[in-house]
């Protein structure tokens, strides 16, 4: 197996380049308004003393600062922590942790983890991976994901298992009009809150500046067209990204009639099957560039929104990728 090596932290210099010029702009900053205003003369003298202060901590972020990797390889997973190295088995891996925060509704970012089990202490450790870009992270969980599988003695992983057709029937309208019907409830409630908007700046603010009522209306308007505009084109457009079938046999992947020749296919990505925070997607990438992008529709509380044997559908193109050595991707990020 080829050693991968993912880095989980900056680089020391970045490191400590960043650290001298935050801690500058941050003691210049409190010593001009927070503490007693600096007399007259003496600003070079507290310039002298914010510079040595950001040197100090960047000369200790330097000899503090360890490189944190994760490397995996043919005998498992390392953590490396500075001159300090844990090994874990491949079957100590136990998943991944992917969380979108919200600040007031508003998205702010996204943290990763894998988690793996300590088995001298008996308990489930987490390694922050949120430094990782989302397809290093995806790559890695890849590489896990792989390695646990050709690890594991599976009884449908034989050659034969592909000998009989694999026939996924998609119940491609339930998806479809679960989606229709979503999307008009989203513009409905994007139409009432524009008539609201406008209705408040002609009765509030009309008396005060007619011209500001009138550009605030208009403005509310463009922005609820869009919207709607955007909306609809996805409406249109989404019954043609949901395929009817899908079949797998020993030599091809079929999607609606249109075969995918596993001699031309580099890699396919999908969404793993217990992510309720996105839809749904298959990616099949071609050696060429070529990219066909299908979607299942989104796991919610009521099934006829998705394609509810999506998980054994995920499964067996994963299978399937394996013994054909085409790279598969669990979309995690």
């Amino acid at each position: 197996m080829e050693e991968k090596s993912y880095r989980l932290n900056m680089k020391k210099i970045p490191s400590v380049l960043c650290m001298a010029f935050g801690s500058f702009v941050l003691f210049f900053l409190l010593d001009m308004f927070i503490f007693k205003p600096i007399p007259n003369g003496t600003l070079p003298l507290n310039l002298v003393c914010v510079i040595l202060l950001a040197i100090g901590l960047s000369v200790l972020i330097f000899f503090t600062h360890k490189d944190r990797f994760i490397k995996i390889s043919s005998s498992g997973i390392d953590i490396i922590n500075g001159k300090k190295t844990q090994h874990y088995e491949f079957k100590d891996f136990e998943g991944t942790d992917v969380v979108k925060h919200y600040t007031n509704g508003i998205y702010t970012n996204t943290t990763r983890a894998i988690k793996l089990r300590d088995t001298e202490k008996n308990k489930v450790r987490s390694i922050d991976c949120t430094k990782l870009k989302p397809a290093e992270f995806d790559e890695l969980i890849a590489y896990l994901g792989k390695t646990e599988f050709e690890q594991v003695e599976k009884t449908e992983a034989t050659e034969t298992y592909f000998d009989t057709e694999k026939y996924f029937e998609i119940n491609k309208d339930e998806i479809c009009a679960k989606r229709k019907s979503k999307n008009i409830i989203t513009i409905v409630i994007t139409l009432i809150v524009a008539v609201f908007l406008a209705v408040f700046f002609f009765a509030v603010i009309f008396s005060v500046d007619a011209l500001i009522a009138v550009v605030s209306a208009v403005i509310c308007a463009l922005i609820a067209g869009v919207i709607v505009a955007i909306i609809a084109n996805n409406i249109k457009k989404f019954p043609a990204s949901v395929p009817a079938r899908v079949t797998i046999d020993n030599y091809n992947l079929g999607i609606d009639g249109t075969t995918i020749d596993k001699e031309k296919t580099a890699k396919i990505i999908m969404t793993p099957p217990t992510y309720t925070s996105k839809d749904r997607v298959m990616e099949i990438v071609m050696s060429d560039g070529t990219k066909h992008k299908y979607n299942f529709g989104r796991l919610r509380e009521t099934t006829n929104g998705t394609y509810p044997d999506y998980p054994s559908l995920f499964s067996n193109v994963k299978l399937w990728c394996l013994q054909r050595n085409i790279s598969f991707l669990a979309s995690l990020s």
